[in-house]
């Protein structure tokens, strides 16, 4: 009996002083200054967030008739969150311990507050493995001690595209009307974050029969950085071989050269060219039918007088997700 009050006695002493730190550090944090209600809208929508088809900035975002609580399978989606305080003013949670949501950039360059947005379609994770449709080390436009801030849900071609996974549930939705929540929290998924949501929005996306998500970015909107079509055949032959010889189960489709002229590489010693290296981006199609490219390298020999005709495989680099070409 002494002994299992022991017990209880040390659990309470442990809650205790875990509620006393994380009131400790709540103060803390609210003694931070912040930029308050921004405006009417966010009076009105505290904790909530808005949508819309364009990007709703500071300069619109007290325009009611900007947002909209309906859409259709392929359109762009973009939110904005209203807070009721400073994102920095939001303890984070990891394993019985409390933080402030405030990460220092390395060699002096100032701090930021991070937050992730869950999405979920008709009351399940879009992705059961990471559910996770938008993340950021820098959701602010103004700074950690903003209250309100943009989020991408499927954002255009310039703002980087939709993430493939995202686009995939979308197109595996049934025909008709689908309701799509977006959880936003404070901090980083699966690890220091806030324990609820800090702001909540909800829309109707509608998918007509043929409807398709895009990702928003295709092979042909990234930039050449030199045209040579013999060229770029050798590049081309270059990274094929190099799949079959490995395996890949992409195969590459074509290529874009990414560098503006050679790499010329040179004996540190002796000054004697070795090789050079050209860089390209190389279109690949996988078997479940999705598109991507590859960031690739390839290498010319010099022998001696000049550089080999030959062309081969030098480096591989990023991967990346694309909507399929035409």
């Amino acid at each position: 009996m002494k002994r299992t009050i022991s017990y209880s006695l040390v659990a309470a002493a442990l809650l205790f002083a875990s509620s006393t730190m994380a009131q400790d550090e709540q103060k803390k944090a609210d003694a931070k200054p912040d930029e308050g209600i921004t405006c009417d809208v966010h009076k009105k929508n505290i904790g909530k967030i808005l949508f819309s088809n364009d990007k709703i900035t500071r300069g619109n975002m007290n325009n009611e008739s900007v947002y909209k609580s309906t859409f259709n399978v392929g359109d762009i989606i973009y939110g904005r969150f209203y807070l009721a305080k400073g994102l920095n003013k939001y303890l984070l949670f990891d394993q019985g311990y409390f933080y402030e949501n405030e990460s220092s950039a390395m060699g002096g360059g100032g701090s930021w507050a991070e937050a992730y947005y869950i999405m979920s379609i008709d009351g399940k994770p879009y992705n059961d493995k990471y559910p996770v449709v938008y993340k950021s080390e820098y959701p602010v436009d103004k700074g950690n001690h903003q209250t309100t801030g943009q989020t991408r849900i499927i954002p255009n071609a310039a703002d980087g595209g939709a993430v493939r996974e995202v686009t995939d549930a979308l197109n595996a939705m049934s025909e008709g009307s689908h309701q799509v929540r977006i959880d936003m929290y404070g901090g980083a998924y699966q690890s220091r974050s806030t324990k609820d949501p800090i702001a909540t929005g909800t829309f109707t996306l509608v998918k007509a029969k043929g409807a398709t998500a895009k990702m928003g970015k295709t092979f042909e909107d990234l930039p050449a950085g030199m045209k040579d079509a013999e060229l770029e055949a050798k590049m081309l032959k270059a990274a094929q071989k190099k799949a079959t010889d490995e395996h890949w189960k992409e195969k590459p489709m074509k290529v874009k050269i990414s560098s503006e002229d050679w790499d010329v590489r040179r004996n540190e010693l002796t000054g004697v060219v070795l090789n050079r290296v050209i860089r390209g981006n190389v279109y690949a199609i996988w078997p479940d039918g999705h598109c991507g490219y590859l960031e690739m390298s390839f290498v010319q020999n010099h022998d001696g007088t000049n550089f080999q005709n030959a062309l081969y495989y030098n480096s591989i680099g990023g991967q990346y997700d694309l909507d399929c070409s035409k």
